[in-house]
């Protein structure tokens, strides 16, 4: 499976100018295959962001002499935040699914940086957000997402 996403009108207007285009990492910005593909459900979007083998990038402006630049390349994440619902038995635990690249850890005391443990329970899709539920325990807890090293 290919996603594909066109980040807008080539910039005619601009004479020599550097003009900036971010496509962000949603469903509704891509489509599957080609250009005209219908949108990818979230699942095939987890599916293709998870699986990346190949990053293609095309640069094109044509003025003229047909010339090409592409500068300055960044692929940014942003820090996901987490959000915490708590039940009788249980705290669960959610961030957006787009955040894949985190893992979910906790901690007992903040101020040790080595008692930072990733946590093993179940994870769960529900819709755009990833989930996880741990029970409920006497003694505190700490809970961070943390970015997976490639």
């Amino acid at each position: 499976m290919t996603l594909v996403a066109d980040a807008g009108l080539d910039p005619t207007s601009q004479t020599d100018t550097w003009i900036p285009f971010a496509v962000t990492l949603r469903e509704a910005n891509w489509h599957l295959n080609t250009l005209a593909g219908t949108n990818p459900t979230p699942n095939e979007f987890q599916n293709v962001l998870t699986n990346v083998t190949a990053l293609y990038i095309r640069g094109d402006f044509f003025s003229g002499v047909d010339t090409a630049s592409l500068d300055n390349v960044m692929i940014q994440s942003q820090v996901p935040s987490l959000q915490i619902l708590c039940g009788s038995d249980n705290v669960t635990l959610q961030w957006l699914a787009s955040a894949f690249a985190f893992a979910l850890q906790s901690a007992q005391k903040l101020c040790q940086t080595n008692s930072w443990a990733t946590v093993s329970n179940a994870v769960t899709i529900i819709g755009t957000n990833i989930q996880v539920t741990v029970p409920t325990r006497s003694e505190h807890a700490f809970f961070r997402l943390k970015l997976l090293q490639p």
